[in-house]
């Protein structure tokens, strides 16, 4: 697909501005540590990280998967398969259910497209708030990862 096109798709179904995007290709051994996708370089001028969109863009003949530890969910990369998932809640604050690996390839390449929507631009769509429970986003919680297949 397109990637002009997946943009303005998601930007229609999040409601979120849509910006760059990064691919990255994982060669065998290659992995990321645990993390969560929010944090910022301190001086990035449009905040932090509100979403994530990872889209993968080959199939990984062993290894490579991807792991929601906290919400025990396990993705295994296949060609055009994606997941969507918000980075903060609306206070503001890293949303824990989101902390994720990359395991390590152990044969052929992993390559993804990851797509990150920053905070500038995107303020009116999480309004804040000091409760970090009340997101208002009851339905896109219940379905915090989504796989999107072609």
């Amino acid at each position: 697909m397109d990637m002009f096109i997946l943009c303005r798709v998601i930007a229609f179904r999040s409601g979120l501005f849509c910006s760059g995007r990064e691919c990255l290709v994982l060669n065998p051994g290659g992995h990321f540590k645990m993390h969560v996708d929010p944090l910022s370089d301190d001086h990035n001028p449009f905040g932090d990280r509100l979403a994530t969109f990872l889209m993968f863009l080959n199939d990984v003949p062993l290894g490579g998967r991807t792991v929601f530890p906290v919400i025990n969910v396990t993705l295994k990369p296949k060609k055009g398969s994606a997941v969507f998932f918000w980075d903060l809640q609306r206070n503001g604050g890293d949303d824990s259910l989101t902390f994720h690996e990359a395991c390590p390839v152990v044969i052929g390449e992993k390559w993804i497209s990851t797509k990150w929507f920053h905070e500038l631009g995107n303020d009116k769509v999480l309004p804040c708030s000091v409760e970090a429970e009340d997101t208002g986003l009851d339905d896109l919680k219940s379905k915090l990862l989504e796989e999107i297949e072609n």
